[in-house]
C-alpha cells in the first residue's frame, strides 16, 4: 500500500509549511496541482495530486493497492505524518 497522502508531505515534512526563503510564494489554499509523470512499472501509483479537502467522509487521500493497480478512496489511510488528505 501506497498512502496517496505522500503528495502533500513525505518524510516527516509537510510541504504546504515548507518555504524556501525570497522564493517562496503564500500558499493559495484553492489550487489544485497534479504531477506530469509517475513511474513506468506495472501497476504503479498515479502521479502525486494536492488539491482543498479536509480528509473527511468523501475526500479521503485514500491508498494505492499495488496488487489491484487502483486507488482505494473509501476508508481514511494515513502517510508516516499521519496525514488523510491531500490539501
Amino acid at each position: 500500500r501506497h498512502a496517496i497522502s505522500n503528495s502533500c508531505g513525505q518524510e516527516g515534512r509537510t510541504y504546504q509549511e515548507e518555504t524556501c526563503g525570497i522564493f517562496s510564494c503564500t500558499v493559495d489554499p484553492s489550487m489544485e496541482v497534479t504531477a506530469i509523470s509517475s513511474g513506468n512499472q506495472v501497476r504503479a501509483p498515479p502521479p502525486f495530486e494536492c488539491r482543498p479537502g479536509g480528509g473527511g467522509p468523501g475526500s479521503y487521500a485514500g491508498y494505492w493497492d499495488t496488487y489491484a493497480g487502483s486507488e482505494i478512496k473509501s476508508t481514511p489511510y494515513s502517510n508516516t505524518a499521519g496525514r488523510i488528505d491531500l490539501e
